[in-house]
């Protein structure tokens, strides 16, 4: 029964986005189990938004966090989690963690992946602030957290959060070999806007098989409080936002490749029309006496006219140390005359020149950075 306990545990770990944090006991007292963990993730980047370059050192979705458990009954367990943003260069902004804030001079940012839950042979429970788009957006993403993110287009394409507030999940037991799966319910992501409401849900599917890793995510979300999107004229609509992805891996003897596919549908209820972007993404890695050479590649098409775009990211890691990695990265993003992605955006903190000067600029970024988990 513990080793079914702690597999499920092990899984809730993963599938709220934290594979990079390793936790350290601290106590183990009256039963309870207290671990601490987190994430130093600084970086010097030089960024060009396609008309200006700026110097940027970056605190890049640097956390701190708690975790507790304790065996409340035979074979069951309950569990808790705190974690919280960490920006590294004392700005309080923009630091790679998500979330609207400008805390000038703040330690502290944003409120990551916490929750509440209990689990047992039915499964898991957990209520929090819990993943969303992080569900597959880090199935196969070899730049997280650095310049040259799968995020800078699989996230910033459309409007579905990158974790849910005021959501509730439900994680299935390990009874078949190599598969998980959840499925969460977002009740209300609006922040009380004049009683109308953002609900969602989410499934997802996991697949693991020796070098083998098959992902698939629905998620749809339904705002009719006017947050999330946003028209040409700058006006904010009622919305349905439908995302469909599909993510595979293989690795071997050093090798990964991997990809994936997303689709986004946004339907504005306010005006009867839609939208629809397709992307794909395609990388491999190698790692040979602790370096680990990565290249990846996607593309994003959109229905609007001349939005498309495209990102390239080739980089470096090396592991100086467990848990202490060194890197370099390059990423540059082609933008379509309508379309303005970026290429340090998701994940990692931004400079002056966060955005393209204009439509159709085409940025890039060259960083160098140190990165400490424990």
């Amino acid at each position: 029964m513990k080793k079914v306990l702690g597999t499920l545990a092990a899984g809730a770990i993963l599938a709220t986005g934290l594979t990079q944090a390793k936790a350290a006991d601290l106590i183990n007292d009256n039963g309870t189990k207290l671990s601490v963990y987190g994430v130093a993730h600084i970086s010097v980047d030089s960024i060009n938004n396609g008309k200006n370059t700026d110097l940027k050192v970056a605190s890049n979705s640097s956390r701190l966090g708690v975790k507790a458990s304790k065996e409340i009954a035979d074979g069951i367990t309950a569990l808790a989690q705190f974690e919280v943003g960490v920006d590294l260069t004392g700005t309080g902004k923009d630091d790679g963690n998500g979330g609207d804030y400008n805390n000038n001079a703040a330690l502290f940012t944003s409120a990551r992946d916490s929750f509440i839950g209990i689990s047992g042979p039915f499964g898991m429970i957990l209520a929090g602030n819990l993943p969303a788009q992080n569900q597959y957006l880090y199935d196969y993403n070899l730049f997280a957290d650095q310049v040259g993110d799968l995020g800078n287009l699989w996230g910033a394409s459309n409007g579905v959060p990158d974790r849910a507030s005021d959501t509730i999940a439900y994680f299935i037991p390990n009874v078949v070999p190599g598969l998980s799966g959840d499925i969460a319910y977002v009740s209300d992501l609006s922040g009380n806007n004049n009683g109308k409401k953002i609900t969602g849900q989410l499934v997802k599917l996991n697949y693991k098989i020796s070098g083998l890793k098959l992902g698939l995510c629905y998620v749809s979300v339904t705002d009719d409080a006017k947050v999330l999107l946003k028209d040409n004229n700058n006006n904010p609509y009622k919305s349905k936002i439908t995302n469909y992805a599909i993510t595979a891996s293989y690795s071997f003897e050093g090798f990964s490749v991997g990809g994936g596919y997303l689709q986004t549908k946004s339907d504005n209820k306010d005006a009867g029309t839609s939208n629809k972007k397709t992307s794909f993404t395609v990388g491999a890695s190698y790692s040979v006496s602790g370096a680990k050479f990565k290249v990846q590649y996607t593309s994003l098409k959109d229905d609007a006219k001349s939005a498309n775009a495209n990102q390239i990211a080739v980089g470096v890691d090396y592991s100086l140390a467990k848990n202490v990695t060194v890197y370099a990265a390059y990423a540059k993003t082609t933008n379509d005359k309508n379309a303005s992605y970026l290429a340090n955006d998701w994940g990692h903190g931004k400079s002056k020149y966060g955005t393209p000067a204009n439509a159709g600029d085409d940025p890039s970024a060259i960083s160098v950075g140190l990165s400490y988990s424990f």
